[in-house]
């Protein structure tokens, strides 16, 4: 009886990314740069994108003390030297079974030969040697072996860091990322339903001030009076857009949400605000790193001693006390 081959049998992990390379469709996406101009922080991307830029090609190193290709196929690549043996066995084992034995039945088993120097397939002389234009929106199909080698190659030189490791030193010279196509779209689905939530959320509460503008506080937005309407939308707005955090913060909105609609909860909200005055305006002070209401220690941030405060009625009396 033929057993089917399980799904675990065709990922490869290399540098912590599992690249599954049974029938997946890889996007090349922009790599976040914090040190990058506003304009392009807020396309999330390190390049300016057009037809004509945007583009990095990438191409293998001839590692010369070796005298091969570090291409990340074989045992001998350069760049698993400091892999424990075991380790770099069982991951080249993968990758001749999954990408090179594939590649091999088409292409003939000469062609990716690292010790061949003047190799015509290595060395970049005309467009049937070895590249990879990276560029938005560029696809990777793992069913065409020629692209899941261009692929794997891409990832084990670390020119394409995995979305969810793009801030990682490791891939600090990278200049895009690499999605599952099918997560991305997920990813994006799941985005623009969170973001009509918040907004929902956001218009509902904005003709109740007194309940809002505690609750913007909470999450951060500081200075803001709901009174001014398009101010606070425009603030609001950017803050829920933030291209390098807009998950945490649209996530910190809405848990804000959640934590308001509890009697505690709403006392901890209230509190924190009353809190952040009263520091504002020097009335609060910290004792060997604890905030002080009276002789008594109640946090060591602002949220811990708000939490602390809303469950102690005593507490809240002293600090309704120091608003006076």
């Amino acid at each position: 009886m033929t057993q089917t081959k399980k799904k675990v049998d065709t990922v490869i992990k290399i540098h912590d990314y599992l690249l599954e390379t049974e029938d997946t469709i890889y996007e090349v996406t922009p790599k976040y740069d914090a040190d990058a101009p506003d304009g392009y922080r807020n396309s999330k991307s390190t390049k300016i994108l057009s037809d004509t830029t945007g583009r990095n090609t990438i191409s293998v190193a001839f590692n010369r003390e070796m005298g091969l290709w570090d291409t990340g196929l074989y045992e001998s690549s350069p760049m698993y030297r400091d892999m424990n043996p075991t380790d770099r066995k069982t991951l080249v084992s993968k990758v001749e079974e999954l990408i090179v034995e594939p590649f091999e039945n088409i292409y003939g088993k000469n062609k990716l030969d690292p010790r061949d120097k003047d190799s015509e397939f290595w060395n970049y002389l005309d467009d049937t040697s070895f590249k990879v234009d990276l560029y938005q929106g560029k696809l990777f199909h793992t069913t065409k072996p020629l692209e899941l080698l261009k692929l794997f190659i891409c990832l084990a030189n670390k020119d394409l860091a995995p979305k969810k490791g793009e801030s990682a030193p490791q891939y600090r010279t990278a200049q895009f990322c690499i999605e599952n196509k099918e997560e991305v779209r997920n990813s994006k689905v799941e985005d623009e339903v969170t973001e009509m939530e918040v907004i929902g959320k956001f218009y509902s509460l904005l003709e109740q001030e007194k309940t809002l503008n505690p609750i913007l506080r909470y999450i951060g937005l500081k200075n803001i009076d709901v009174a001014n309407r398009e101010f606070a939308i425009t603030m609001f707005k950017r803050f829920i857009d933030n291209k390098q955090q807009s998950y945490q913060n649209r996530k910190l909105f809405l848990d804000a949400i959640e934590l308001n609609a509890t009697k505690n909860g709403r006392k901890e909200i209230i509190y924190y605000a009353i809190l952040s005055e009263l520091l504002t305006k020097g009335k609060l002070v910290k004792v060997d790193n604890e905030f002080m209401v009276g002789e008594t220690p109640v946090g060591n941030n602002l949220k811990a001693a708000a939490k602390f405060i809303s469950t102690k009625p005593t507490m809240q009396s002293q600090v309704d006390e120091m608003v006076k």
